[in-house]
């Protein structure tokens, strides 16, 4: 594009140059000689953009150099911190099964001692059934069997009251019989 200018500010010079040259020649051959240093300068302008060009893209492409090695360098960091991250939670997932575990293993324990006070909770229930019931019987025995000592308890005394009731019969002629009963308060 910049070639493209300078043919035409050269050609308008040009043309410029011949529509005057009638007029003067020597006027004329100044400005062909300052047509010529125009495009010899802009050749060199041409020339020095040309090398900034290709500086610049030298440079650009040294910098896109770097920044694809950057870019390698730090897709190899991430890379390592990746596996960084991937070793933390392989560790992580292996505490926390040991911690399962042991939350399991507790869980155990403590089902196995549940289990334990249960027994023996079921274990003093079933005995203190099993003794009233036994004492129950043991009433219903006693009961009988209080019922026939309490017979043989009346019957004694009933008997003890006939044999008073003799005495005091035998005492009303025996008056020192009599003395000896009361002094023993069988009689009163």
């Amino acid at each position: 594009m910049n070639a493209f200018l300078i043919t035409c500010m050269t050609i308008s010079l040009f043309f410029s140059v011949d529509a005057h040259a009638s007029d003067h020649n020597q006027t004329s051959k100044m400005q062909y000689n300052k047509t010529i240093d125009i495009a010899e300068r802009l050749i060199r302008i041409e020339e020095g953009q040309k090398m900034i060009l290709d500086l610049m893209k030298a440079r650009a492409e040294a910098v896109d150099k770097r920044f694809e090695s950057l870019i390698r360098e730090m897709n190899n960091r991430f890379e390592s911190v990746d596996q960084r991250f991937e070793s933390l939670i392989r560790e992580m997932n292996k505490r926390f099964e040991a911690i399962d575990q042991r939350i399991d293993q507790q869980n155990l324990y403590f089902i196995a001692i549940l289990g334990a006070f249960v027994t023996m909770f079921v274990s003093i229930i079933g005995f203190a059934i099993w003794d009233r019931k036994s004492a129950a019987q043991k009433l219903a025995s006693d009961k009988s069997s209080q019922e026939k000592t309490e017979a043989m308890v009346k019957q004694l005394f009933d008997k003890y009251q006939e044999v008073l009731f003799i005495m005091n019969k035998l005492t009303e002629n025996k008056p020192e019989m009599r003395e000896m009963m009361y002094r023993a308060n069988f009689l009163q």
